[in-house]
């Protein structure tokens, strides 16, 4: 298949040129791309596709800048090297979309709003959260190997990601940068945070049952009112880290850094209490 441009208008008015070959195709309304389900690299910066059923959708490269996708079913589709920068997509669902980025282009989520959005088992490689508001986001089964959650500000990296009642069970964050993040109420049960760095993370009303925690960085980590029952903690570097209020039972700490961390109403693997830390 050819290029393809598409031009949002505003209103209904959607105009498009498909070069196929020597041919062409206008698109003059929504309902057509929900019956065509192919715009590939399509200019629709601003449109408004709230609500529309999109499902399996090929959108990839296209540009969704600011556009309204609140309400609409993006199940299944390909989302791959998309720009939806600002874009809305509260209430959204994106069950099993490929949001991937590819090696040349990155998805772009930079500032979009993802509130209450279904993100079940979707691709996100490599994808651009910076700033991305995520608040109630079901991300169970997500893969966001090396996403970014953060942006350069100098030498320094500042969290700005909100990450707050949404749900990563299943997911993997291998190797994700998550330093200084914030997670409040985030359920990450049996998920793969293998080589993680936490550091200075701030992490309150977690769940982190059965998650694989091998050789993550938490140091200098606050933890409150956190369930890491049965989680792997192997090699996993915890200095100066502050627990309060944590569930360890059943956790696998072999080899694990303690050095300096403060224990207050803890449950240790053992299935002990530790308050040497409470002031």
């Amino acid at each position: 298949m050819g290029l393809v441009k598409m031009q949002w208008m505003g209103g209904f008015g959607l105009a498009a040129a498909m070069a196929i070959g020597s041919q062409a195709q206008t698109l003059a309304s929504p309902q057509q791309l929900i019956s065509s389900k192919v715009c590939v690299d399509c200019d629709l910066r601003g449109a408004n596709l709230a609500g529309l059923n999109l499902k399996g959708a090929n959108l990839e490269g296209a540009n969704l800048q600011g556009a309204n996708l609140q309400g609409a079913i993006l199940d299944d589709a390909n989302l791959r090297n998309t720009q939806l920068a600002g874009a809305n997509l509260d209430n959204a669902t994106l069950r099993r979309a490929d949001l991937r980025s590819g090696l040349k282009r990155q998805t772009n989520l930079a500032g979009a709003s993802l509130n209450n959005t279904v993100l079940s088992y979707a691709k996100l490689n490599g994808v651009n959260l910076h700033q991305t508001n995520l608040t109630g986001a079901n991300l169970e089964g997500a893969t966001l190997f090396a996403a970014s959650l953060l942006k350069p500000d100098g030498d320094r990296l500042i969290y700005s990601t909100r990450l707050e009642n949404v749900n990563l069970s299943y997911s993997s964050l291998r190797n994700t940068n998550l330093n200084d993040v914030r997670l409040t109420n985030v359920t990450l049960n049996q998920a793969t945070l293998v080589g993680v760095s936490l550091k200075n993370a701030y992490l309150k009303d977690t769940r982190l049952k059965q998650a694989d925690l091998t050789q993550a960085d938490l140091r200098g980590a606050t933890v409150i009112n956190a369930d890491l029952s049965g989680a792997s903690l192997i090699t996993s570097d915890w200095a100066e880290a502050k627990l309060q209020n944590v569930n360890l039972s059943g956790a696998d700490l072999r080899n694990a850094d303690l050095r300096g961390v403060s224990f207050c109403q803890v449950t240790l693997p053992s299935g002990g209490q530790s308050s040497q830390g409470c002031r």
